[in-house]
C-alpha cells in the first residue's frame, strides 16, 4: 500500500517536475547549494551528495527530490534541510515539519541565525598565509533560553606545526586539511584584535526571513563535510562566497577562479548587500595612526612607555589616547598582567572625565576593505636595453606590487602568486618563458618610536639574474631580505635592508648585500620608488653588482602605467634599460 501511495505521487507530481526541474536544476540557487563551479562541485567528500559521488546537477537534484518529497526519506531529509527548502519554495510544495531532525533543531537551538554579518580581518604581515586578510560569518540570535548568542563560522588550515616549505607545497599543489568551525563569536574575533592585532571590519548582511533560514540550514549541511584547503583556488574566501551564494544568487556570478577575502568583501558592496558596518581598530593600528598624525618628543614616549601620564603630565587628549593604546597592546601582547593594566586604564578614564569629557577618538583614516583596488592583473611590458627590444606579457591572478595603488592596505606591501611572464626578443625572433613566481610577499612596515617593526620580502621561483657580464640568466631563486622602514610624514617611506638571495643553475650560488631606497606617495593616485640594490656573490662565481631602479607608476581605477629605469653595473660593465608598463586591473 505504501509503494501505492508512493506510484500515486509520482504520477501526480512528474507533469511538473517534468516541466520545472530543468530552470531549477540549472538555477543559480541550486548550483550554490551544490558549490557547483566551472562544470563541477568544488566540494569532494561523498557525505555532501546523495549516492556515492556527484554526477551532474540533474542528477543530484532528481535524487534529492525523489527522496524527500517521493520517498519520503527522513534521514536524506534531515541532512540536506537547505536543499529541502530550496525545491518546496521553487515547486510550491507541501511543507514537511523539520522538528523531526533532532540534530537540526539542536543546532537550531544553539546556533540561531536572527542575523549575519561578514566580517573581515585586516592582512597580518608577519604571517605570509594572512597577507591577504581572512572572512568569516557572524551569526546572531536568542537562543532556546532567551539568551542573545553570536557564533562564528570558518574556514581555515591548521599551519602551527608545519614548516614553511612544506607549507607552501602543501597549500599550493597537494591541499591541506580544512577546518570548517562553528565558534564563539567573541572569541574569534579577540584572537584577530588581540592576539594577532588585525582590525576588523563587520558588515551586516540584508537577509529576509527565508534567506536567513536557507542560509541556517546550509551551513548545518556542511557541519560534517571534510574539505581540501588550498590557499590560491579554495581558501575561507571560496568557500564562504559559495555560502552566501545560497541567499544572495547573484554573488556566485561575481565569482572567478580566484577568490580573495577582499574579492568577497568588494562583491558584496557592489551588490548594496550590506546593511551596517562597524570597524574595531586594533591597538597597534590606533598607535601608528596617532604616532603618524601627531608630533611627540622623545620625553612624552618615555612617560607613555613607563606609563607614567599622570594629572601633573603636560596633558593632551591625543596624548591620553596614545596612552591607553600602549597600555592596551601591553596588555593584549602579555607583557603586563590584568591587574596592572587595569589599575592604568582606570587612571587614564579619570583623566579624560575630568579634563577632556567631550573628545572623542575618530577613526576617519582607517583603511576600507571596500576601496581596495582589484587584485588580478595582465600586463604588457615593452623593454629596451642597448639596441635590444623586449616585449613581455605576464598574468597576475591573485596579487598587488609595490608601485600599483595600496592606499586601503594598512602598510605598503607587495604580494604575487602565481605569476607567470613570458618574453619575446627582438635579436634572438623567439618567444620564451621568462617567469614564474609561486609566491612572494614583500612587507614594507614602518617603524616607530613605541613598537618598532620589521620590513622583509620573501621570494620563490624562476626567473632573470645578472650575470658577471651583465647577461640573462635564468634559473631557480629563493630571494629574501630583512630590515627597517620609516616614514617620514604621510606621504614617504625610506627603507634599508639586507638581502640574502640563491640561485640555483646546475650549481648554487649565494649573493648577500644591502638595499636602501624610498618610497613617495603622490597627487593623483601617482607613485615613484627608488632603490639602490649593491649585490656580493659567491661560491661558484663571484660578482659584486650595483643595481640602481627607478619606477614611476601612474595608477587609475582599472588600468596603470608604470615607467622603469635600471641601471646595472660591474667593476668592468654597465647595462642600462628603460621599460615601460602597460596593466590591467580586474
Amino acid at each position: 500500500m505504501k509503494r501505492l501511495h508512493f506510484f500515486f505521487l509520482f504520477i501526480f507530481f512528474s507533469p511538473l517536475i517534468s516541466q520545472c526541474e530543468e530552470k531549477i536544476y540549472n538555477d543559480l540557487g541550486w548550483k550554490a547549494l551544490i558549490h557547483f563551479y566551472h562544470g563541477n562541485t568544488d566540494i569532494q567528500d561523498s557525505k555532501f551528495f546523495i549516492g556515492t559521488k556527484f554526477i551532474n546537477l540533474e542528477d543530484e537534484f532528481e535524487k534529492t527530490y525523489n527522496e524527500i518529497f517521493i520517498k519520503k526519506n527522513i534521514e536524506i531529509l534531515c541532512r540536506f534541510p537547505a536543499r529541502y527548502i530550496f525545491i518546496q519554495q521553487k515547486l510550491n510544495l507541501p511543507q514537511i515539519n523539520l522538528k523531526i531532525c533532532k540534530d537540526l533543531s539542536e543546532f537550531i537551538d544553539k546556533a540561531p541565525v536572527e542575523q549575519a554579518s561578514l566580517v573581515f580581518a585586516s592582512e597580518n604581515i608577519s604571517m605570509p598565509m594572512s597577507m591577504m586578510g581572512h572572512i568569516f560569518l557572524k551569526i546572531s540570535g536568542e537562543n532556546i533560553n532567551k539568551i542573545p548568542v553570536n557564533h562564528s563560522i570558518s574556514f581555515f588550515t591548521d599551519v602551527d606545526k608545519v614548516s614553511f616549505p612544506k607549507l607552501v607545497i602543501q597549500s599550493l599543489l597537494t591541499g591541506m586539511n580544512g577546518v570548517y568551525a562553528l565558534a564563539p563569536y567573541e572569541a574569534q574575533k579577540n584572537n584577530y584584535l588581540y592576539f594577532e592585532q588585525r582590525n576588523i571590519w563587520e558588515y551586516e548582511l540584508k537577509l529576509d526571513d527565508y534567506q536567513l533560514k536557507i542560509l541556517q540550514y546550509h551551513l548545518f549541511e556542511l557541519k560534517e563535510i571534510n574539505f581540501k584547503y588550498f590557499f590560491h583556488i579554495y581558501n575561507c574566501a571560496t568557500l564562504i562566497n559559495s555560502v552566501l551564494s545560497v541567499p544572495y544568487s547573484a554573488l556566485g556570478n561575481e565569482r572567478t577562479n580566484w577568490v580573495t577575502p577582499l574579492d568577497v568583501v568588494r562583491s558584496i558592496y557592489q551588490l548594496k548587500l550590506i546593511s551596517k558596518t562597524s570597524i574595531t581598530p586594533s591597538s597597534v593600528w590606533k598607535i601608528k595612526s596617532i604616532l603618524e598624525s601627531n608630533n611627540f618628543d622623545s620625553e612624552d614616549i618615555k612617560l607613555i612607555q613607563n606609563s607614567k601620564i599622570d594629572q601633573s603630565t603636560n596633558l593632551t587628549f591625543i596624548k591620553l589616547e596614545l596612552a591607553k593604546s600602549y597600555n592596551d597592546y601591553l596588555f593584549e601582547s602579555n607583557i603586563i598582567d590584568k591587574n596592572t593594566w587595569n589599575l592604568y586604564d582606570d587612571k587614564i578614564k579619570v583623566i579624560k572625565i575630568n579634563k577632556f569629557p567631550n573628545n572623542y577618538l575618530e577613526t576617519i583614516n582607517i583603511k576600507s576593505p571596500t576601496k581596495t583596488a582589484q587584485d588580478s592583473q595582465v600586463y604588457l611590458e615593452l623593454l629596451q636595453n642597448k639596441s635590444n627590444y623586449i616585449y613581455k606579457i605576464g598574468f597576475m591572478p591573485a596579487s598587488h606590487k609595490l608601485e600599483d595603488d595600496n592606499l586601503q592596505y594598512t602598510n605598503e606591501s607587495e604580494l604575487k602568486l602565481g605569476d607567470v611572464a613570458f618574453v619575446y626578443s627582438n635579436s634572438n625572433k623567439s618567444l620564451k618563458l621568462d617567469t614564474v613566481t609561486l609566491y612572494s610577499a614583500t612587507a614594507l612596515r614602518p617603524s616607530d618610536k613605541l613598537l618598532g617593526g620589521i620590513s622583509g620580502k620573501f621570494e620563490f621561483g624562476y626567473g632573470e639574474k645578472k650575470s658577471n657580464e651583465l647577461k640573462s640568466i635564468h634559473s631557480y631563486n629563493i630571494d629574501s631580505s630583512i630590515g627597517k622602514t620609516y616614514r617620514i610624514g604621510r606621504d614617504l617611506d625610506t627603507f634599508l635592508l639586507l638581502d640574502f638571495d640563491l640561485r640555483l643553475k646546475k650549481k648554487l650560488n649565494v649573493s648577500t648585500g644591502p638595499k636602501a631606497g624610498f618610497l613617495l606617495r603622490e597627487l593623483f593616485n601617482m607613485k615613484t620608488i627608488v632603490t639602490y640594490n649593491y649585490l656580493l656573490s659567491g661560491i661558484n662565481s663571484f660578482l659584486l653588482l650595483n643595481e640602481i631602479n627607478i619606477i614611476q607608476s601612474i595608477n587609475f581605477q582599472d588600468y596603470s602605467i608604470n615607467l622603469n629605469a635600471v641601471k646595472y653595473s660591474t667593476k668592468s660593465n654597465n647595462l642600462q634599460s628603460y621599460a615601460v608598463v602597460f596593466k590591467k586591473i580586474f
